[in-house]
C-alpha cells in the first residue's frame, strides 16, 4: 500500500483541504473499506495520538478499480471528512492518526497482513494549498478498442498530498492524443465539460 498525507514524508504541516489517499498493487473488495471500522481516521489530543485521547472523524471514502498495462487490477481509496465535521475539511494544527485494519481485503480473499497505521499533522493554517499537478490514478492505462473505457481519478496534489477537489474548478480539454486538465471557473457552465 501506498499512502498520504504522512508524517514521514510531510514536513511543515499537510493542507487542511488534503485528502487520506492510498493505492493497493491488486484490486480490493470495496464493501471491506467500512468508514469508522476497517478505515478508522481519528482525531488526536495531541502529537503522540495516545489512546485515550483519540476522537474519530466521519467521513466518505471513494474507491476507484482499474487494470495496468499488465493485465494486474489495482484499486486506490480516498477519504475525506464529512461537512458537518469543520466545513468538511480537516483542523489547523492538528495530529491525525489514520488506521487501515486487516479487515480490508483483496477481491482474491487476502487481507493486510496486520494493520497499517500512520500519523499527519496539518497546517496551522486553513488556507488551501495551489494545486502543483494533478495525478491520474491509475496513471498508465491503455485503451485498445474505439468503445473501451477506463475508470480514473484525477487527483490535485500539493507535493506528495491528495487535495480534495471539490475545492477547486476544473474542465477537460480531450483530443485523440492527450486528455488535459485546465484550471477554469465552471460555476456558470453545464454539461460535461465541468466536473
Amino acid at each position: 500500500i501506498s499512502a498520504v498525507p504522512n508524517n514521514q514524508f510531510t514536513s511543515g504541516g499537510v493542507c487542511t483541504n488534503a485528502m487520506v489517499f492510498g493505492e493497493f498493487n491488486m484490486t480490493m473488495q470495496e464493501s471491506s473499506f467500512v468508514d469508522g471500522s476497517s478505515l478508522k481516521i481519528q482525531e488526536c489530543a495531541d502529537s503522540n495520538c495516545a489512546a485515550s485521547g483519540l476522537v474519530t472523524v466521519a467521513g466518505s471514502i471513494t474507491i476507484s478499480h482499474s487494470t495496468g498495462d499488465d493485465g494486474s487490477g489495482q484499486s486506490s481509496f480516498s477519504w475525506r471528512p464529512i461537512s458537518s465535521y469543520n466545513g468538511g475539511e480537516f483542523k489547523t494544527s492538528i495530529t491525525y492518526k489514520v488506521t487501515l485494519t486487516t479487515e480490508i481485503t483483496a477481491s482474491a480473499g487476502l487481507s493486510l497482513a496486520e494493520d497499517e497505521v500512520w500519523t499527519f499533522t496539518t497546517s496551522a493554517t486553513s488556507q488551501p494549498c495551489e494545486v502543483e499537478e494533478v495525478r491520474v490514478s491509475p496513471s498508465d492505462v491503455t485503451i485498445t478498442t474505439d468503445d473501451e473505457t477506463s475508470e480514473f481519478l484525477a487527483l490535485p496534489s500539493y507535493g506528495c498530498v491528495v487535495l480534495d477537489s471539490s475545492t477547486y474548478s476544473w474542465t477537460w480539454d480531450v483530443d485523440d492524443s492527450y486528455a488535459a486538465i485546465n484550471e477554469g471557473d465552471c460555476a456558470d457552465s453545464t454539461g460535461d465539460d465541468c466536473a
